[in-house]
Protein backbone atom coordinates (compact mmCIF):
# COMPACT_ATOMS: atom_id res chain seq x y z
CA UNK A 1 0.00 0.00 0.00
CA UNK A 2 1.18 3.38 -0.81
CA UNK A 3 0.09 4.80 3.21
CA UNK A 4 2.21 5.70 6.01
CA UNK A 5 1.24 2.70 7.55
CA UNK A 6 1.90 0.58 11.09
CA UNK A 7 1.29 -3.12 12.11
CA UNK A 8 -1.79 -3.18 14.69
CA UNK A 9 -1.38 -6.82 15.90
CA UNK A 10 -1.58 -10.59 14.55
CA UNK A 11 -4.82 -11.04 12.85
CA UNK A 12 -7.52 -10.27 15.52
CA UNK A 13 -10.21 -12.29 13.78
CA UNK A 14 -8.29 -15.13 15.38
CA UNK A 15 -8.53 -14.57 18.78
CA UNK A 16 -12.14 -12.48 19.42
CA UNK A 17 -15.13 -14.44 19.90
CA UNK A 18 -17.73 -15.22 17.56
CA UNK A 19 -21.11 -13.86 18.14
CA UNK A 20 -23.74 -16.00 17.31
CA UNK A 21 -26.90 -14.08 17.72
CA UNK A 22 -26.88 -12.36 14.51
CA UNK A 23 -29.01 -13.71 11.52
CA UNK A 24 -26.42 -13.68 9.36
CA UNK A 25 -28.70 -14.43 5.90
CA UNK A 26 -27.20 -16.50 2.75
CA UNK A 27 -28.28 -14.26 0.21
CA UNK A 28 -26.64 -12.97 -3.10
CA UNK A 29 -24.50 -9.50 -2.47
CA UNK A 30 -25.90 -6.65 -4.68
CA UNK A 31 -23.62 -6.18 -7.44
CA UNK A 32 -26.02 -4.72 -9.95
CA UNK A 33 -26.32 -0.50 -9.92
CA UNK A 34 -30.24 -0.64 -7.89
CA UNK A 35 -32.06 1.78 -9.69
CA UNK A 36 -32.43 5.63 -8.28
CA UNK A 37 -30.24 8.90 -8.76
CA UNK A 38 -26.79 8.06 -9.22
CA UNK A 39 -23.57 9.94 -7.56
CA UNK A 40 -21.11 8.88 -9.09
CA UNK A 41 -17.21 9.07 -8.33
CA UNK A 42 -18.36 10.97 -5.02
CA UNK A 43 -14.89 11.85 -2.96
CA UNK A 44 -14.62 9.76 0.65
CA UNK A 45 -12.30 10.16 3.51
CA UNK A 46 -11.74 7.20 5.75
CA UNK A 47 -10.14 5.78 8.43
CA UNK A 48 -9.58 2.21 8.58
CA UNK A 49 -8.06 -1.58 8.81
CA UNK A 50 -6.53 -3.93 6.45
CA UNK A 51 -4.72 -7.38 6.86
CA UNK A 52 -1.42 -7.07 5.48
CA UNK A 53 0.89 -10.36 5.80
CA UNK A 54 -1.39 -11.69 8.58
CA UNK A 55 -1.16 -8.53 10.62
CA UNK A 56 -3.89 -5.49 10.96
CA UNK A 57 -3.02 -2.18 10.26
CA UNK A 58 -4.84 1.23 10.49
CA UNK A 59 -4.49 4.01 8.11
CA UNK A 60 -6.61 7.00 7.28
CA UNK A 61 -7.39 7.63 3.55
CA UNK A 62 -8.36 10.67 1.27
CA UNK A 63 -9.82 11.22 -2.13
CA UNK A 64 -11.26 7.88 -3.06
CA UNK A 65 -13.89 8.05 -5.35
CA UNK A 66 -16.83 5.73 -4.28
CA UNK A 67 -20.50 5.65 -5.48
CA UNK A 68 -23.99 6.46 -4.09
CA UNK A 69 -27.34 5.98 -5.26
CA UNK A 70 -31.18 7.33 -4.23
CA UNK A 71 -34.10 6.02 -5.27
CA UNK A 72 -36.73 7.78 -6.69
CA UNK A 73 -38.46 8.47 -3.37
CA UNK A 74 -35.57 9.34 -1.51
CA UNK A 75 -36.37 6.57 0.84
CA UNK A 76 -33.55 4.28 0.05
CA UNK A 77 -29.78 5.07 -0.25
CA UNK A 78 -27.20 1.81 -1.41
CA UNK A 79 -23.55 2.70 -1.20
CA UNK A 80 -21.04 1.00 -3.14
CA UNK A 81 -18.19 -0.70 -1.81
CA UNK A 82 -18.42 0.17 1.77
CA UNK A 83 -14.90 -0.29 3.28
CA UNK A 84 -12.18 1.84 2.28
CA UNK A 85 -9.77 -0.94 2.10
CA UNK A 86 -11.16 -3.48 0.78
CA UNK A 87 -13.44 -3.43 -2.47
CA UNK A 88 -16.06 -6.03 -2.47
CA UNK A 89 -17.56 -4.17 -5.63
CA UNK A 90 -21.00 -4.29 -4.34
CA UNK A 91 -23.25 -2.12 -2.94
CA UNK A 92 -25.23 -2.03 0.88
CA UNK A 93 -28.60 -0.56 1.33
CA UNK A 94 -29.97 2.11 3.90
CA UNK A 95 -33.36 3.13 4.46
CA UNK A 96 -34.49 6.79 5.61
CA UNK A 97 -35.77 7.04 8.96
CA UNK A 98 -36.05 10.63 10.67
CA UNK A 99 -35.11 13.61 8.78
CA UNK A 100 -31.67 12.91 7.20
CA UNK A 101 -30.97 10.01 9.38
CA UNK A 102 -29.83 6.96 7.14
CA UNK A 103 -30.08 3.77 8.86
CA UNK A 104 -28.41 0.49 7.40
CA UNK A 105 -30.20 -2.74 9.05
CA UNK A 106 -27.09 -4.80 9.41
CA UNK A 107 -25.36 -7.42 8.74
CA UNK A 108 -25.53 -7.52 4.70
CA UNK A 109 -23.94 -9.75 2.58
CA UNK A 110 -21.01 -7.86 0.16
CA UNK A 111 -19.43 -10.81 -1.02
CA UNK A 112 -19.75 -14.33 -2.04
CA UNK A 113 -17.11 -16.91 -2.86
CA UNK A 114 -17.55 -20.86 -4.19
CA UNK A 115 -15.01 -23.30 -3.66
CA UNK A 116 -15.43 -25.96 -6.25
CA UNK A 117 -13.11 -28.21 -4.67
CA UNK A 118 -14.65 -28.67 -1.62
CA UNK A 119 -18.05 -27.95 -3.63
CA UNK A 120 -18.67 -25.29 -0.30
CA UNK A 121 -20.08 -21.20 -0.47
CA UNK A 122 -18.54 -19.09 1.65
CA UNK A 123 -20.68 -15.69 2.50
CA UNK A 124 -19.12 -12.18 4.29
CA UNK A 125 -20.66 -9.63 5.62
CA UNK A 126 -20.62 -5.86 6.32
CA UNK A 127 -21.34 -5.91 10.20
CA UNK A 128 -21.70 -3.48 13.06
CA UNK A 129 -18.54 -4.63 15.18
CA UNK A 130 -17.23 -3.16 18.55
CA UNK A 131 -13.45 -3.34 20.21
CA UNK A 132 -13.36 -5.45 22.80
CA UNK A 133 -10.36 -6.81 24.56
CA UNK A 134 -9.89 -9.88 26.99
CA UNK A 135 -7.51 -12.16 27.98
CA UNK A 136 -7.92 -14.22 24.69
CA UNK A 137 -7.13 -10.87 23.10
CA UNK A 138 -8.13 -7.78 21.15
CA UNK A 139 -10.10 -6.47 17.93
CA UNK A 140 -13.94 -6.39 17.05
CA UNK A 141 -16.55 -8.36 17.74
CA UNK A 142 -20.31 -8.04 15.98
CA UNK A 143 -22.54 -5.78 17.83
CA UNK A 144 -25.51 -8.18 19.09
CA UNK A 145 -28.18 -5.95 20.51
CA UNK A 146 -28.12 -3.16 18.17
CA UNK A 147 -27.05 -4.41 15.12
CA UNK A 148 -27.97 -1.28 12.71
CA UNK A 149 -25.44 1.55 11.78
CA UNK A 150 -26.54 5.11 11.02
CA UNK A 151 -25.82 7.67 8.78
CA UNK A 152 -26.53 10.90 7.27
CA UNK A 153 -27.47 12.02 4.30
CA UNK A 154 -27.31 15.57 3.81
CA UNK A 155 -26.39 18.12 1.17
CA UNK A 156 -25.08 15.62 -1.23
CA UNK A 157 -23.36 14.51 2.12
CA UNK A 158 -23.10 10.76 3.96
CA UNK A 159 -21.30 10.67 6.83
CA UNK A 160 -21.34 7.64 8.94
CA UNK A 161 -22.50 8.20 12.85
CA UNK A 162 -20.23 7.17 15.99
CA UNK A 163 -16.76 5.55 15.96
CA UNK A 164 -18.58 1.53 15.89
CA UNK A 165 -16.74 -0.26 13.26
CA UNK A 166 -18.29 -1.14 9.86
CA UNK A 167 -16.29 -4.45 9.77
CA UNK A 168 -16.44 -7.37 7.01
CA UNK A 169 -17.57 -10.66 9.04
CA UNK A 170 -17.53 -14.26 8.14
CA UNK A 171 -20.56 -16.59 7.94
CA UNK A 172 -19.50 -17.16 11.67
CA UNK A 173 -19.48 -14.03 13.57
CA UNK A 174 -15.54 -13.16 12.87
CA UNK A 175 -13.97 -10.01 12.15
CA UNK A 176 -11.38 -10.38 9.37
CA UNK A 177 -9.70 -7.44 9.48
CA UNK A 178 -11.00 -4.80 7.36
CA UNK A 179 -13.47 -2.20 7.66
CA UNK A 180 -14.10 1.98 8.56
CA UNK A 181 -14.09 3.52 11.80
CA UNK A 182 -14.84 7.06 9.87
CA UNK A 183 -16.11 7.48 7.20
CA UNK A 184 -17.38 10.59 4.64
CA UNK A 185 -18.75 11.21 1.46
CA UNK A 186 -19.20 13.70 -0.52
CA UNK A 187 -19.76 15.33 -4.02
CA UNK A 188 -16.96 16.94 -5.35
CA UNK A 189 -17.06 20.53 -7.27
CA UNK A 190 -13.59 20.76 -7.69
CA UNK A 191 -13.28 21.01 -11.82
CA UNK A 192 -10.04 19.96 -13.76
CA UNK A 193 -8.91 23.06 -15.96
CA UNK A 194 -10.04 23.75 -18.97
CA UNK A 195 -7.68 26.14 -20.90
CA UNK A 196 -8.87 27.45 -24.39
CA UNK A 197 -6.13 25.69 -26.70
CA UNK A 198 -4.41 27.27 -29.52
CA UNK A 199 -4.11 26.17 -32.89
CA UNK A 200 -1.06 24.68 -32.21
CA UNK A 201 0.40 23.17 -28.71
CA UNK A 202 4.18 22.43 -28.80
CA UNK A 203 5.59 19.55 -27.34
CA UNK A 204 8.26 20.08 -24.44
CA UNK A 205 10.49 17.07 -22.94
CA UNK A 206 10.41 17.34 -18.84
CA UNK A 207 13.33 15.68 -17.90
CA UNK A 208 13.34 14.97 -14.11
CA UNK A 209 15.74 13.59 -11.45
CA UNK A 210 14.54 9.99 -9.81
CA UNK A 211 15.97 8.81 -6.89
CA UNK A 212 19.50 10.15 -7.00
CA UNK A 213 20.02 13.74 -9.08
CA UNK A 214 22.24 11.75 -11.56
CA UNK A 215 19.31 9.54 -12.80
CA UNK A 216 17.40 11.09 -15.07
CA UNK A 217 13.65 10.59 -16.18
CA UNK A 218 11.78 11.73 -19.24
CA UNK A 219 7.99 12.97 -19.62
CA UNK A 220 7.04 14.10 -23.08
CA UNK A 221 4.24 17.24 -22.26
CA UNK A 222 2.61 20.17 -23.93
CA UNK A 223 2.70 23.12 -22.92
CA UNK A 224 1.97 26.66 -24.41
CA UNK A 225 1.28 30.42 -22.79
CA UNK A 226 -1.52 33.05 -22.77
CA UNK A 227 -0.74 36.07 -21.95
CA UNK A 228 0.52 35.92 -18.36
CA UNK A 229 -0.75 32.50 -17.94
CA UNK A 230 1.14 29.07 -18.86
CA UNK A 231 -0.16 25.75 -18.99
CA UNK A 232 1.25 22.19 -19.21
CA UNK A 233 -0.29 19.55 -18.90
CA UNK A 234 0.40 15.64 -18.66
CA UNK A 235 2.08 16.04 -15.26
CA UNK A 236 0.06 12.57 -14.19
CA UNK A 237 1.20 9.51 -16.29
CA UNK A 238 -2.36 8.22 -15.59
CA UNK A 239 -3.88 11.69 -16.74
CA UNK A 240 -2.41 13.07 -19.66
CA UNK A 241 -5.16 14.96 -20.92
CA UNK A 242 -4.49 16.90 -17.34
CA UNK A 243 -3.28 20.86 -17.62
CA UNK A 244 -1.91 22.98 -14.70
CA UNK A 245 -2.28 26.35 -14.85
CA UNK A 246 0.68 29.06 -13.55
CA UNK A 247 1.24 32.63 -14.13
CA UNK A 248 4.33 34.53 -15.57
CA UNK A 249 6.07 36.92 -13.13
CA UNK A 250 9.26 38.56 -14.05
CA UNK A 251 11.36 35.51 -15.36
CA UNK A 252 9.37 33.31 -12.90
CA UNK A 253 6.35 30.95 -13.91
CA UNK A 254 4.52 30.06 -10.81
CA UNK A 255 2.02 27.21 -10.18
CA UNK A 256 0.08 27.05 -6.91
CA UNK A 257 -0.26 24.06 -4.97
CA UNK A 258 -3.82 22.24 -4.88
CA UNK A 259 -4.72 22.40 -8.67
CA UNK A 260 -7.55 19.22 -9.43
CA UNK A 261 -6.55 17.03 -11.91
CA UNK A 262 -9.20 14.61 -11.90
CA UNK A 263 -10.06 11.18 -11.73
CA UNK A 264 -7.59 8.43 -11.90
CA UNK A 265 -9.44 5.32 -12.52
CA UNK A 266 -6.52 3.18 -12.39
CA UNK A 267 -6.15 4.00 -8.53
CA UNK A 268 -9.74 4.91 -8.02
CA UNK A 269 -8.91 8.44 -6.74
CA UNK A 270 -9.56 12.10 -7.16
CA UNK A 271 -5.59 13.41 -7.40
CA UNK A 272 -4.24 17.15 -7.16
CA UNK A 273 -1.33 18.55 -8.56
CA UNK A 274 0.81 19.09 -4.86
CA UNK A 275 4.18 21.44 -4.79
CA UNK A 276 6.44 20.06 -2.77
CA UNK A 277 10.01 20.16 -1.69
CA UNK A 278 12.43 16.74 -1.06
CA UNK A 279 15.26 15.72 1.24
CA UNK A 280 16.90 12.46 0.80
CA UNK A 281 17.01 10.47 3.75
CA UNK A 282 18.67 6.75 4.64
CA UNK A 283 15.91 4.06 5.39
CA UNK A 284 18.15 2.59 8.50
CA UNK A 285 15.88 -0.73 8.04
CA UNK A 286 16.26 -1.68 4.32
CA UNK A 287 19.53 0.43 3.83
CA UNK A 288 18.40 2.41 1.34
CA UNK A 289 17.56 6.54 0.47
CA UNK A 290 14.63 7.49 -0.30
CA UNK A 291 12.74 10.91 -1.03
CA UNK A 292 11.01 12.49 2.12
CA UNK A 293 8.28 14.90 0.95
CA UNK A 294 7.11 18.40 2.22
CA UNK A 295 4.55 19.96 1.20
CA UNK A 296 4.73 23.81 -0.57
CA UNK A 297 2.12 26.65 -1.21
CA UNK A 298 3.62 27.08 -4.90
CA UNK A 299 6.03 25.80 -7.57
CA UNK A 300 8.55 28.13 -9.30
CA UNK A 301 10.11 27.96 -12.78
CA UNK A 302 12.93 30.42 -13.65
CA UNK A 303 11.55 30.99 -16.85
CA UNK A 304 13.70 31.62 -20.00
CA UNK A 305 10.63 33.48 -22.72
CA UNK A 306 13.19 33.44 -25.36
CA UNK A 307 14.50 30.07 -25.40
CA UNK A 308 11.01 28.96 -24.40
CA UNK A 309 12.64 26.74 -20.76
CA UNK A 310 12.00 25.94 -17.65
CA UNK A 311 14.03 24.95 -14.77
CA UNK A 312 13.47 24.47 -10.95
CA UNK A 313 14.92 22.26 -8.35
CA UNK A 314 11.79 21.98 -6.38
CA UNK A 315 9.07 19.58 -7.14
CA UNK A 316 5.44 18.10 -7.51
CA UNK A 317 3.44 15.23 -6.23
CA UNK A 318 0.53 13.89 -7.65
CA UNK A 319 -1.65 13.65 -4.73
CA UNK A 320 -4.29 11.45 -3.74
CA UNK A 321 -6.84 13.46 -2.26
CA UNK A 322 -6.20 17.26 -1.05
CA UNK A 323 -6.60 16.55 2.73
CA UNK A 324 -3.77 14.67 3.18
CA UNK A 325 -0.32 14.34 1.57
CA UNK A 326 -0.52 10.65 -0.27
CA UNK A 327 1.71 11.22 -3.33
CA UNK A 328 1.06 8.72 -6.13
CA UNK A 329 4.11 9.94 -8.30
CA UNK A 330 7.08 12.51 -7.67
CA UNK A 331 8.73 14.90 -9.73
CA UNK A 332 11.75 16.67 -8.85
CA UNK A 333 14.51 19.14 -10.29
CA UNK A 334 12.49 19.66 -13.81
CA UNK A 335 13.57 21.52 -16.92
CA UNK A 336 11.19 22.01 -19.73
CA UNK A 337 12.51 22.50 -23.28
CA UNK A 338 10.65 22.55 -26.89
CA UNK A 339 11.14 19.02 -28.15
CA UNK A 340 10.61 17.54 -32.05
CA UNK A 341 10.28 14.22 -32.69
CA UNK A 342 12.62 12.35 -34.85
CA UNK A 343 14.40 9.33 -35.29
CA UNK A 344 16.68 8.59 -33.03
CA UNK A 345 19.06 6.04 -32.04
CA UNK A 346 18.29 4.28 -28.54
CA UNK A 347 21.52 4.26 -26.26
CA UNK A 348 22.15 0.53 -25.19
CA UNK A 349 20.84 -1.20 -22.05
CA UNK A 350 22.38 -1.78 -19.20
CA UNK A 351 22.82 -5.25 -17.54
CA UNK A 352 23.64 -4.47 -13.44
CA UNK A 353 22.55 -8.31 -12.19
CA UNK A 354 21.56 -11.62 -13.46
CA UNK A 355 20.75 -14.51 -10.43
CA UNK A 356 20.89 -17.81 -11.80
CA UNK A 357 17.44 -19.62 -12.28
CA UNK A 358 16.66 -21.17 -9.05
CA UNK A 359 14.83 -24.66 -9.47
CA UNK A 360 13.46 -24.56 -6.21
CA UNK A 361 11.14 -21.28 -6.48
CA UNK A 362 11.27 -21.81 -10.62
CA UNK A 363 13.00 -18.78 -11.35
CA UNK A 364 16.17 -16.61 -11.82
CA UNK A 365 16.16 -12.81 -12.11
CA UNK A 366 17.40 -10.56 -14.96
CA UNK A 367 17.80 -6.56 -13.87
CA UNK A 368 18.83 -4.00 -15.85
CA UNK A 369 18.51 -0.17 -16.76
CA UNK A 370 17.10 1.38 -20.26
CA UNK A 371 18.61 5.40 -20.90
CA UNK A 372 15.97 7.36 -21.86
CA UNK A 373 18.38 9.45 -23.89
CA UNK A 374 19.29 8.27 -27.35
CA UNK A 375 23.26 7.80 -28.57
CA UNK A 376 23.43 11.91 -29.40
CA UNK A 377 22.14 12.77 -25.69
CA UNK A 378 18.59 13.39 -26.86
CA UNK A 379 15.59 12.92 -25.09
CA UNK A 380 13.14 9.80 -26.45
CA UNK A 381 9.65 10.07 -25.88
CA UNK A 382 9.25 7.02 -23.63
CA UNK A 383 5.46 6.14 -25.39
CA UNK A 384 7.27 4.91 -28.39
CA UNK A 385 10.09 2.86 -26.57
CA UNK A 386 10.31 -0.62 -26.15
CA UNK A 387 12.58 -3.32 -25.32
CA UNK A 388 13.25 -7.14 -26.06
CA UNK A 389 14.29 -10.17 -24.59
CA UNK A 390 16.53 -13.14 -26.31
CA UNK A 391 17.53 -16.28 -24.84
CA UNK A 392 20.34 -17.41 -26.62
CA UNK A 393 20.12 -15.86 -29.89
CA UNK A 394 16.26 -16.16 -30.19
CA UNK A 395 13.96 -13.47 -29.44
CA UNK A 396 11.37 -14.23 -26.66
CA UNK A 397 7.48 -14.16 -26.88
CA UNK A 398 6.02 -14.12 -23.46
CA UNK A 399 2.65 -16.20 -23.04
CA UNK A 400 -0.07 -15.37 -20.46
CA UNK A 401 -0.16 -19.43 -19.75
CA UNK A 402 3.68 -19.34 -18.38
CA UNK A 403 3.33 -15.66 -17.23
CA UNK A 404 -0.03 -15.59 -15.51
CA UNK A 405 -0.26 -11.75 -15.00
CA UNK A 406 -0.07 -10.98 -18.48
CA UNK A 407 -3.35 -10.51 -20.19
CA UNK A 408 -2.32 -10.74 -23.73
CA UNK A 409 1.28 -12.55 -25.18
CA UNK A 410 4.08 -9.86 -25.58
CA UNK A 411 7.42 -9.59 -27.53
CA UNK A 412 7.95 -5.72 -27.86
CA UNK A 413 7.63 -4.68 -23.97
CA UNK A 414 6.90 -1.30 -23.76
CA UNK A 415 9.43 0.60 -21.61
CA UNK A 416 7.20 1.32 -18.39
CA UNK A 417 5.89 -1.95 -18.64
CA UNK A 418 5.17 -3.88 -15.59
CA UNK A 419 3.25 -6.40 -14.29
CA UNK A 420 4.29 -6.58 -11.04
CA UNK A 421 4.42 -10.63 -10.70
CA UNK A 422 7.14 -11.35 -13.01
CA UNK A 423 7.92 -7.81 -14.82
CA UNK A 424 9.12 -4.92 -13.17
CA UNK A 425 10.21 -1.60 -13.25
CA UNK A 426 11.27 1.34 -10.90
CA UNK A 427 12.49 4.65 -12.82
CA UNK A 428 14.87 3.40 -15.28
CA UNK A 429 15.47 0.15 -14.14
CA UNK A 430 13.58 -2.97 -15.11
CA UNK A 431 13.55 -6.45 -13.14
CA UNK A 432 12.57 -9.67 -15.05
CA UNK A 433 12.06 -13.08 -13.15
CA UNK A 434 12.77 -15.14 -16.23
CA UNK A 435 11.63 -18.98 -16.34
CA UNK A 436 14.02 -20.20 -19.04
CA UNK A 437 16.37 -23.53 -18.33
CA UNK A 438 18.87 -24.49 -20.83
CA UNK A 439 19.81 -21.56 -22.45
CA UNK A 440 23.47 -20.38 -21.79
CA UNK A 441 22.27 -16.56 -22.02
CA UNK A 442 19.85 -13.79 -21.76
CA UNK A 443 20.31 -10.27 -23.99
CA UNK A 444 18.43 -7.30 -24.39
CA UNK A 445 17.54 -5.02 -26.85
CA UNK A 446 16.06 -1.48 -27.20
CA UNK A 447 14.12 -0.42 -29.75
CA UNK A 448 12.80 3.37 -30.48
CA UNK A 449 9.69 4.23 -33.34
CA UNK A 450 10.07 7.91 -33.02
CA UNK A 451 9.95 9.71 -36.23
CA UNK A 452 8.19 7.20 -38.27
CA UNK A 453 11.73 5.19 -38.01
CA UNK A 454 12.89 2.04 -36.05
CA UNK A 455 16.02 2.18 -34.96
CA UNK A 456 17.58 -0.33 -32.49
CA UNK A 457 20.25 -0.49 -29.71
CA UNK A 458 23.08 -3.05 -29.51
CA UNK A 459 21.74 -6.49 -28.39
CA UNK A 460 23.38 -6.69 -24.81
CA UNK A 461 24.02 -9.91 -23.36
CA UNK A 462 24.28 -11.66 -19.56
CA UNK A 463 26.47 -14.29 -19.88
CA UNK A 464 27.25 -15.24 -16.49
CA UNK A 465 24.55 -17.66 -16.13
CA UNK A 466 24.76 -20.95 -14.48
CA UNK A 467 21.73 -21.98 -15.87
CA UNK A 468 21.97 -24.78 -18.43
CA UNK A 469 22.77 -27.06 -16.06
CA UNK A 470 19.91 -26.88 -14.08
CA UNK A 471 17.03 -29.35 -13.88
CA UNK A 472 13.31 -29.04 -12.31
CA UNK A 473 14.64 -30.57 -9.49
CA UNK A 474 17.21 -29.25 -6.95
CA UNK A 475 15.97 -32.27 -4.86
CA UNK A 476 12.43 -31.16 -5.15
CA UNK A 477 11.14 -32.48 -8.20
CA UNK A 478 8.98 -30.57 -11.00
CA UNK A 479 6.77 -27.86 -10.10
CA UNK A 480 3.47 -29.50 -9.18
CA UNK A 481 1.62 -26.46 -8.52
CA UNK A 482 1.40 -22.61 -8.51
CA UNK A 483 -1.88 -20.99 -5.99
CA UNK A 484 -1.68 -17.38 -4.91
CA UNK A 485 -3.84 -16.24 -2.17
CA UNK A 486 -4.81 -12.51 -1.46
CA UNK A 487 -4.31 -10.72 1.80
CA UNK A 488 -8.02 -11.73 3.04
CA UNK A 489 -6.26 -15.24 2.52
CA UNK A 490 -8.84 -16.14 -0.78
CA UNK A 491 -6.90 -18.56 -2.87
CA UNK A 492 -6.83 -18.15 -6.67
CA UNK A 493 -4.62 -19.44 -9.68
CA UNK A 494 -3.58 -15.88 -11.00
CA UNK A 495 -2.60 -12.49 -8.68
CA UNK A 496 -5.01 -10.04 -8.16
CA UNK A 497 -4.34 -6.77 -7.58
CA UNK A 498 -2.41 -5.74 -4.20
CA UNK A 499 -0.19 -8.03 -2.61
CA UNK A 500 -0.22 -11.85 -3.00
CA UNK A 501 1.51 -15.01 -1.22
CA UNK A 502 2.38 -17.03 -4.05
CA UNK A 503 3.19 -20.69 -3.24
CA UNK A 504 4.27 -23.10 -5.72
CA UNK A 505 4.11 -26.96 -4.54
CA UNK A 506 6.86 -29.42 -5.96
CA UNK A 507 6.08 -33.14 -6.98
CA UNK A 508 8.39 -33.92 -4.00
CA UNK A 509 5.35 -32.16 -1.65
CA UNK A 510 7.97 -29.30 -0.81
CA UNK A 511 5.99 -26.26 -0.74
CA UNK A 512 7.76 -22.57 -1.02
CA UNK A 513 5.99 -19.18 -0.44
CA UNK A 514 6.80 -15.88 -1.51
CA UNK A 515 5.36 -12.17 -1.75
CA UNK A 516 4.10 -10.90 -4.83
CA UNK A 517 2.98 -7.27 -5.50
CA UNK A 518 0.21 -6.36 -7.89
CA UNK A 519 -0.13 -2.31 -8.75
Amino acid sequence: MRKNIYALAILMAMTTAANADVNYTQTDPVKEQPEGKLYKNIYRSAKGYYVFWNEVGYTKSDGLISDIVVSPDGQTVYIHNPFSTLRTNSWIKGTRSVGDTIVVKLPQVVMKEYDAEADTTAWYYAAKMNYVQNESGQGFVVETAHPDMKFVWHNDTLTKVGDELLGLADGEGYWLGYGDDYMKMYVNNDKPIQPVLPEKVDDYSMIHSIGTDDDKGVKIVKAFTSGDKIYINHVSTNLPEAWIEGKIEGGKAVFETGQYLGIDTINNAHTYFVTASTKRVKDEFYDEYTDEVFPTEKLVFDYDAAAHTLTTDSAYVVNQGHNLLDEMELFKQMSLAPWTEKPLTPSDPVITECEDYDADYGYGIFKFNIPVFSTDGSPMDPAKLYYNIYYDDELQTFYPDEYIALKEEMTNMPVDFADYNDFYVNGNDHSFYFQAQGVDKIGVQVVYTGGGEERKSKLVYSTSLGISSATTGAGHGAVKDIEYYDIAGRKSSVPVKGLNIRRITFSDGTVKTGKVNMK
